[in-house]
C-alpha cells in the first residue's frame, strides 16, 4: 500500500534481458490492473501465474485457477482470492540502480478503484483478517492499513 487518499498500491517486476514481463506489458498497454490477495492454501497455484513463459501461454491454465470478469477495469479477478482490488494506473516507471543506467526494475502504482472481498476473508465488524491467511509478509506488515482503506472502499467512504 502506498497511501490512503488517494488509496494507492504499488507492485514492482524485476526485468529481465531476455523480454519484459507481460503482466507489464498489460499494464502499460491498458492502463489497469488486478491485485489479488490469496490465501496461503493457493500460493503455490498463483506462483505458476509468474512463469516465464511464452506471450501466448494462458498462465491462468497452467495455474489451475480461476479468472473471473471484473467490475469496473477490463483485467479479470481471481475466484479463490480473499481480497481482489481493481486498479488504474496511476504511473509506471522503470528504475536502474544509482551506479547505472540499465532499468532493472519497473513500478507501478495504481488507483483503488474497487475492492471485492470474500466473505470467509475478511470480518469488516472487528476489524481483522479472518480465515485468508494472506501469505505476503508485505501484506502482514501493512494488514491495518489495507483492511483500513477496503473497509473505506465498501463502505462508500472513498
Amino acid at each position: 500500500m502506498v497511501g490512503h487518499n488517494p488509496p494507492l498500491l504499488s507492485v514492482s517486476f524485476s526485468l529481465s534481458q531476455r523480454r519484459l514481463k507481460d503482466t507489464r506489458e498489460n499494464i502499460a498497454t491498458t492502463k489497469e490492473f488486478t491485485v489479488n490477495i490469496i490465501s496461503e492454501a493457493f500460493a503455490e497455484a498463483a506462483n505458476c501465474t509468474s512463469a516465464e513463459a511464452p506471450a501466448a501461454i494462458d498462465e491462468w491454465i497452467l495455474s489451475g485457477l480461476t479468472p473471473m470478469p471484473s467490475t469496473v477495469v477490463s483485467r479479470r479477478v481471481l475466484q479463490e482470492s480473499a481480497v481482489s482490488l481493481e486498479c488504474e494506473l496511476y504511473f509506471l516507471k522503470d528504475l536502474s540502480p544509482p551506479d547505472s543506467e540499465t532499468a532493472t526494475t519497473t513500478l507501478a502504482v495504481g488507483l483503488i478503484k474497487t475492492a471485492h472481498v470474500h466473505e470467509s476473508g475478511f470480518d469488516l465488524g472487528r476489524t481483522s483478517w479472518k480465515a485468508a491467511k494472506p501469505t505476503y509478509e508485505l501484506l502482514k506488515a501493512r494488514g491495518h492499513l489495507i483492511f483500513m482503506i477496503i473497509k473505506r472502499i465498501l463502505t462508500g467512504e472513498l
